[in-house]
């Protein structure tokens, strides 16, 4: 049986959600997955957002756990610990670097991080035709690595460096959407809406990445 850990920050929302919802769906794919969650900073014995049980219940899943701070014990008890943003993943291996190999986002679990990876590709791609037209301009106008190039190859230069830099800079803004959406974000304090919106992210995140594993078997 596979154990998964979920770890989010007060462990009042979004990782009991994601807890419930996995074993909820492992249920239904017949699946052996044991599914537990703790915070980073959460208060032992505490209460569960009402909000993250009413979403539940819209859902037929019934929560009567409580919130646990992250040790030691229960991350070693877990074979993969998926967190909900990067920052908690970062947090826990500073904590426990020996387990960085069973640690992941939420989101890299499914294709989201490809979207990350392909861009960086590309940009990689960019860099290396950058060099590859310098190294080109100081070849033709036989300039040595020290020298100062003369105007002809400088304007050569800025006007085939120019599509290059503005290529680079939407992928860049692209890059920066992508990490902004590479988190589950909080809901703690917001409406039952907001929650119930959170809810449908976990869930679909979590339905993403059952049916890749499906998939692969």
């Amino acid at each position: 049986m596979k154990k998964i850990l979920f770890v989010c920050t007060g462990n009042t929302c979004r990782s009991p959600m994601a807890e419930a919802l996995l074993r909820q769906i492992a249920h239904e794919e017949g699946l052996e997955i044991e599914t537990r969650s703790a915070g980073i900073a959460a208060l032992d014995g505490g209460t569960i957002s009402s909000h993250a049980i009413s979403v539940l219940q819209e859902k037929g899943i019934k929560y009567t756990g409580q919130s646990q701070m992250i040790d030691l014990d229960i991350l070693h008890w877990a074979d993969l610990v998926i967190t909900m943003t990067t920052n908690h993943k970062q947090i826990l291996f500073q904590f426990a670097p020996e387990k960085i190999e069973q640690m992941i986002t939420l989101k890299e679990l499914a294709y989201h991080h490809s979207d990350a990876a392909s861009i960086e590709q590309k940009l990689d791609k960019i860099y290396q035709q950058v060099e590859e037209k310098r190294l080109a301009i100081q070849s033709e106008f036989q300039i040595e690595s020290e020298e100062k190039w003369p105007e002809e190859a400088e304007e050569r230069w800025k006007k085939e460096l120019s599509p290059l830099l503005e290529e680079e800079k939407q992928l860049r803004k692209k890059l920066d959407q992508v990490n902004l959406n590479a988190d589950i974000q909080d809901p703690f304090g917001g409406s039952l809406e907001e929650y119930r919106a959170c809810r449908d992210e976990i869930e679909a995140e979590l339905r993403q990445w059952i049916s890749q594993l499906k998939n692969e078997k």
